[in-house]
């Protein structure tokens, strides 16, 4: 069996939303989230 990736792309992304989204600023929560559509 192949070891599985340490991280894929969307795995990194949703990664640094949470982290954005942490940080209780809206504004940065909203556009992490609009950033994973693309």
């Amino acid at each position: 069996m192949l070891p599985k990736a340490p991280l894929t792309g969307v795995e990194i992304r949703m990664a640094l939303a949470e982290a954005v989204c942490a940080d209780g600023d809206v504004g940065h929560c909203v556009i992490a989230i609009l950033l994973q559509h693309y």
